[in-house]
């Protein structure tokens, strides 16, 4: 591959999802000098059997994950030590020293340590200094130094959130390591203790608690070591934890065991209690005999309401029970990771089963003793709703499988959105990457949220992709696999065809075969990209006074501020739905950036919504809503449920898609003129 060409794929990587016109414009080069380096990129692709870059219909280019996963990895070391960090990066390196601080921690620490300014500094610790708990203080002394002032308890659950969030990042373990160094020689100690607790406990905890929880109680260790120990109670019931394989299996991590207090041993046992289980035997604890009864007569009330049967349902109600039990300890002791799990919007017909879901299972809120999140109901639905599905066709030419480093909860809704795209392959349950290599049988396909070695059908996805992401996923693995649905077109072609000359002379059969297949690939085979037909449109909800244009901005933080105004002048939205995104938004997985132009921030109904809303700001010079992409366009969704907003949803993201659309917007001048330019047909002049 020429030097033009490498140049041209390095910067498709780090731009996603652009046309023609800006290639040709970056690397003043001609059309036909960009077709000759997209033919090299995808001979070097082909070399390497890596797919080819696409292009979508509307002439965006399109590399697959497999090969962003290739050059993530081979650019880990260099984006390591020159990574650009955000502000709030740098305060969760902070706190990581703050928590595993060996003594005393001056200005001077943090500047050697993180290799920035005095300013920096400070500025960054303003910033912790506001963002911090508000049971937490960012304390100073001559004599102490930086310390971290508040009860134990409550600075132990914000350890869990940093390393959580550290370890997201593209060079987490390396931060981890070497900003907690005083107990990186601890680390792989604690990896063993965990791969035993699996063994003792006779599950498997997820491939992600995995990595995380050894950093987690390497630092607690630390912290015991140096008197920082959990002294408060909070009605923490001693016995009922005490009785449980998982507090058996703590007294065994910990050299001083019998001299930690109660608390200590407790909280260190709910460690092992909330991790996400990816499989695993139903033990025989009190706890798992309640949820099984409880589980069953909340399925056996649900069948009867819906007049129903669930197939499989002692199957059905292992994985939930799998799923409950780690969900039951955060739910109960309000110890819940801030999981960014993205919308996942079902086909309306099945509204009603929602809603006897949740009727049905009221009882097992009541077992808790506290509200059941909506997102857990999400969760239990989808649970059900898989249960529900029409059995899938045995083939015996294709098995896939899902494998993702996530929990069940993740796992098996993945799991269940590729069934339902690909209905021609058998699935087999979904597995961690650990245990990807013990599986015996046959696999054909393999879809996986990390890259695996040595697998021929690998496919690189997500846990819930956007619609283009599954059209073109949909469309490349039936074209690799050569799959159902293609022998499918091929049977009824001929079908057609023999129809055709039963009655009526056929003098070109091959053209009208080219024909009848380009009318076929005309048609989108993806299932759910099917038009949504609900009430609410994008104009229904954007109204002038919510349309504003700027010509700059600091940060995506003011980006959503300043977005979000008009809705919280109106009194659709509250501040702290503001705050809300800002807080779940991550600059490593930006979920919220559509194409390259447009991001539209979110967050729950249950967070400081009123009334259904949206607004849009245009950023003249961009705002950068992750580190690789700026986007122009900040659309801020106020969800007032999870069905309201779904059509204006759907047309921004087709906003988002259509270049000669966005590229028309750029130059409107006012916010009448910019709103006018969302109606269909508006700017169709430019294209």
């Amino acid at each position: 591959m020429d030097k033009r060409s490498e140049r041209i794929l390095n910067y498709l990587v780090y731009h996603s999802q652009v046309d023609s016109r800006t290639l040709m414009k970056e690397f003043h080069i001609t059309r036909n000098q960009l077709n000759y380096s997209i033919k090299k990129i995808n001979g070097w692709c082909e070399g390497l059997n890596f797919p080819e870059v696409m292009r979508t219909r509307n002439g965006l280019f399109y590399l697959s994950p497999e090969l962003l996963a290739h050059f993530k990895q081979a650019k880990g070391t260099e984006a390591a030590a020159n990574s650009f960090y955000t502000e709030n990066d740098r305060c969760n390196i902070i706190l990581l020293i703050l928590f595993s601080k060996p003594s005393y921690l001056s200005l001077d620490h943090f500047m050697i340590d993180l290799q920035i300014s005095k300013n920096t500094v400070l500025r960054s610790l303003r910033y912790l200094k506001r963002h911090l708990p508000n049971e937490i203080e960012l304390t100073y002394s001559r004599s102490h130094g930086y310390d971290l002032a508040g009860n134990e308890w409550n600075l132990r659950k914000l350890l869990i959130e940093t390393v959580s969030s550290l370890r997201k990042l593209s060079n987490g373990d390396q931060l981890l390591m070497k900003f907690a160094e005083p107990v990186s020689d601890k680390i792989a100690i604690f990896h063993e203790i965990l791969e035993d607790a699996e063994e003792t406990l006779k599950v498997k905890f997820s491939d992600e608690q995995v990595e995380i929880l050894p950093y987690i109680l390497a630092i607690i260790n630390y912290r015991i070591a140096n008197g920082k120990v959990i002294q408060e109670s909070f009605q923490i019931n001693n016995s009922m934890l005490a009785d449980t394989k998982e507090y058996a299996v703590a007294s065994e991590m910990f050299d001083n065991w019998k001299e930690i207090p109660d608390q200590e041993k407790l909280f260190i046992t709910l460690q092992l209690l909330t991790t996400n289980i990816i499989s695993g035997d139903i033990l025989t604890e009190e706890l798992s005999k309640n949820l099984s009864s409880i589980i069953e007569d909340c399925l056996t009330t649900f069948e009867k309401k819906a007049c129903v049967t669930l197939k499989d349902k002692q199957d059905l109600k292992e994985r939930m029970i799998l799923h409950m039990k780690p969900a039951f300890y955060r739910m109960r002791y309000h110890l819940n990771l801030k999981m960014k799990i993205e919308d996942i919007q079902f086909d309306p017909k099945y509204d009603a089963f929602k809603e006897l879901i949740r009727e049905a299972f009221q009882p097992l809120q009541e077992f808790i003793g506290e509200s059941i999140p909506d997102e857990e109901f999400l969760f239990i639905t989808l649970f059900i709703l898989s249960a529900l599905s029409e059995e899938q066709k045995e083939r015996e030419s294709y098995h896939a499988v899902v494998v993702c480093k996530s929990g069940i909860l993740i796992s098996q809704t993945l799991n269940t959105f590729l069934q339902k795209i690909f209905p021609e392959f058998t699935f087999l349950p979904p597995c961690s990457l650990r245990d990807f290599s013990k599986i015996k049988s046959k696999i054909d396909v393999v879809f996986s949220t990390v890259p695996i070695k040595d697998v021929e059908k690998l496919f690189i996805v997500k846990p819930i992709m956007s619609q283009s992401e599954l059209k073109i996923l949909k469309k490349r693995v039936l074209r690799e696999t050569n799959g159902g649905a293609q022998e499918e077109a091929g049977q009824l072609l001929e079908k057609i065809m023999t129809t055709i000359e039963d009655f009526s002379t056929v003098h070109d059969r091959t053209a009208l075969e080219k024909k009848l297949i380009e009318l076929f690939q005309t048609r989108d085979d993806y299932p759910y990209d099917q038009e949504i037909n609900h009430e609410i449109s994008l104009l229904d909800v954007l109204t002038l006074d919510a349309v504003q244009i700027i010509e700059q901005v600091e940060d995506y933080q003011e980006a959503i501020r300043l977005g979000s105004r008009p809705l919280l002048k109106k009194g659709q939205i509250t501040s702290n739905y503001i705050q809300s995104m800002i807080e779940s938004h991550n600059m490593d997985d930006s979920y919220i950036v559509l194409g390259n132009e447009v991001a539209i921030p979110h967050s729950r109904p249950e967070e400081g919504v009123n009334e259904l809303a949206v607004s849009l700001l245009h950023v003249r010079q961009g705002v950068n809503f992750s580190r690789s992409e700026r986007v122009h366009f900040v659309f801020i969704i106020a969800p007032i449920n999870q069905e309201s907003h779904i059509n204006a949803l759907f047309e921004i993201m087709s906003i988002a898609e259509d270049e000669h659309r966005l590229r028309y917007m750029r130059t409107c001048s006012t916010p009448q003129e910019l709103l006018n330019s969302l109606k269909l047909g508006e700017g169709e002049e430019d294209k």
